[in-house]
């Protein structure tokens, strides 16, 4: 199944063998501008320019929990690997963490100095990746909200962050062109993927495989064998 959020307000399930349309989600008053599925595909979560994030029954299409919390848009949600928690991103700069079964924001992150982009939870649920408007990306712990590190590099602002499949690699997607292959322990840069003429918009993993698939501007989605990248290469040191 494959699902798009839209400006046009709307959630749409298709049918990603066939591309058939199969449902359609209507309760968002404004653009849609991140969705992520539940571990187990039960539910979805969208958030938007309305302020919120929402929680949907894949099952039903109805809304079953609302998020209030954020002061401006939220660019980015996702769910940790037990799915009992949401991370979202905003554009006020912040970072919330919800339980889902109560709706409780747990804990805000602060620490941006720009819109969030991005988030990502490592396979083992114990840390989240960030990407800003600022250019950077940040890790942090998620039991006790402290920042672990700064990775700094991209040259222009950072669309997608996600986790290696092993949690040892952060590779993230820019508006400079490039994916950037990151050590999680070091910080340092591993690796540059340079392919688009334009910015990288999203990035995500073919877990049985480990492909690695990424969407430009361009309007092409290229592929990647990750097994060829994430071992360690410090050909670019870190920059402070």
């Amino acid at each position: 199944m494959l699902v798009s959020g839209s400006e046009d307000r709307t959630i749409r399930f298709w049918d990603a063998n066939t591309g058939k349309f199969l449902m359609l989600l209507q309760g968002d008053r404004s653009w849609v501008m991140s969705i992520a599925f539940s571990p187990d595909g039960s539910i979805l979560a969208s958030g938007g320019s309305e302020n919120v994030v929402r929680l949907w029954e894949v099952d039903t299409g109805q809304c079953i929990q609302t998020f209030h919390g954020h002061t401006n848009s939220v660019r980015a949600v996702a769910f940790s690997p037990g799915g009992s928690m949401l991370a979202s991103g905003g554009e006020d700069r912040t970072i919330r963490f919800w339980e889902i079964n109560t709706g409780q924001c747990l804990r805000t992150l602060l620490g941006h100095n720009s819109r969030i982009r991005a988030v990502a939870f490592s396979p083992d649920g114990s840390m989240l990746a960030s990407g800003d408007e600022d250019r950077t990306i940040r890790i942090w712990d998620v039991n006790t909200g402290n920042g672990l590190d700064i990775l700094l590099g991209h040259t222009v602002r950072v669309w997608s962050v996600i986790f290696s499949l092993d949690g040892k690699t952060i590779i993230s997607g820019s508006e400079d062109q490039s994916i950037r292959f990151w050590e999680v322990n070091t910080g340092y840069c591993s690796r540059i993927l340079q392919g688009y003429n334009f910015c990288v918009w999203s990035i995500a993993f073919q877990p049985k495989r480990n492909i690695l698939a990424c969407v430009g501007e361009d309007q092409f989605i290229r592929l990647w064998d990750a097994d060829d990248f994430v071992k360690p290469n410090r050909a670019h040191p870190r920059k402070k």
